[in-house]
C-alpha cells in the first residue's frame, strides 16, 4: 500500500510537472525570444515619429526585443539604406511616402512592404494667426511659410504640386526652409513663421493651432508603406516586426489615435 501511494503522489508530481512545462514552452513561444540580441534598427520619417515612438514601446514590453528608432528626412533615410553599415545594417524603412520605397526596391533594398496609413498636405497657422481665405493671402508679402526641404517628402511633393500647377514661383519668396515636417510644424508653433505647409497627421499633434484645406494644395498626398531590407541580418525579426505594425489592435490603432487615415 505504501509503495502504491508513493506511485501516485509520483504520477501527480510528473503530471503537474509536465503541465508547467507546457505553460512554459506556451509563453515562450508567445514571446519568443529574438533571434539576435542586438535592436531592430528602423528608419523612418520625421513625420512618423509619433506613432514608432508608441509602437516600439509596445512592442519592447511584449516581446523582449529592443527597437532603435533613427528619424529624419524620408531621403535622408533612403541615403542611410543605400549605405549601410557592414556592422549595424538597417532591418526596416519607413519613409513618408512609398515612392521612396520604390526607389530602394527598384535598387534591390526591399525584401518585403506593406501600405500602413495615408496623409495630405494642409496649412499649419501660427497661434493667433487667422487661416488665409485665398492663396493670394497665403503668398502675400506678410506671410512667412515653413516647408520642409526637398530631402523630406513633404518638401519634395509640395514643390512638384506647386510648380506643375504655376504657384510655387508667387510662394517661394515666402519660404523659409526646415529640415524635416517636425521642425516646419514648430516653427509655426512658436510664431518663427506665420504658417506651415505639413501633413495632416502632424497638424493633429498641435490641437491648440489653426489648420486650413486651400484647394491649391489638393493632391498633395502621400502614402505610408513599411518595408524590410534585405541587408537585415534578422530578417525573422524584421518580419515580425512588420506584422506587428499591420497589426489593428497594435501598431495600426496607434497611428489611428494619432490621426493618420489607416490602411486595413
Amino acid at each position: 500500500m505504501a509503495g502504491t501511494g508513493r506511485a501516485g503522489v509520483w504520477a501527480v508530481g510528473s503530471a503537474a510537472v509536465a503541465v508547467g512545462l507546457i505553460v512554459a514552452l506556451a509563453v515562450r513561444e508567445r514571446t519568443a525570444a529574438p533571434t539576435d540580441a542586438r535592436p531592430l534598427v528602423v528608419y523612418a520619417a520625421a513625420s512618423l515619429r509619433p506613432a514608432f515612438t508608441r509602437i516600439a514601446t509596445e512592442y519592447e514590453a511584449e516581446t523582449g526585443q529592443r527597437v532603435e528608432l533613427r528619424f529624419g528626412a524620408s531621403e535622408e533615410m533612403l541615403t542611410r539604406v543605400r549605405l549601410p553599415s557592414a556592422v549595424d545594417p538597417g532591418d526596416l524603412f519607413a519613409p513618408a511616402d512609398e515612392s521612396y520605397v520604390t526607389s530602394a526596391d527598384k535598387l534591390g533594398l526591399v525584401a518585403e512592404s506593406r501600405p500602413v496609413a495615408r496623409m495630405r498636405a494642409v496649412l499649419l497657422l501660427a497661434p493667433g494667426r487667422m487661416p488665409p481665405t485665398a492663396w493670394g493671402d497665403l503668398a502675400s508679402r506678410d506671410m512667412r511659410v515653413s516647408l520642409a526641404n526637398e530631402a523630406a517628402a513633404i518638401g519634395r511633393l509640395t514643390r512638384q504640386r506647386l510648380i506643375a500647377t504655376g504657384l510655387w514661383r508667387e510662394l517661394e519668396p515666402r519660404v523659409r526652409g526646415a529640415a524635416t515636417v517636425t521642425d516646419s510644424a514648430n516653427a509655426a508653433k512658436l510664431g518663427a513663421v506665420d504658417a506651415a505647409i505639413v501633413w495632416d497627421a502632424v497638424a493633429r499633434q498641435y490641437p491648440d493651432q489653426r489648420t486650413a484645406e486651400l484647394p491649391e494644395l489638393t493632391g498633395i498626398e502621400a502614402e505610408v508603406r513599411v518595408a524590410v531590407l534585405r541587408q537585415s541580418a534578422r530578417p525573422a525579426d524584421a518580419e515580425r516586426f512588420l506584422r506587428f505594425v499591420l497589426d489593428p489592435e497594435h501598431g495600426l490603432r496607434h497611428f489611428r489615435d494619432l490621426g493618420f487615415r489607416v490602411v486595413e
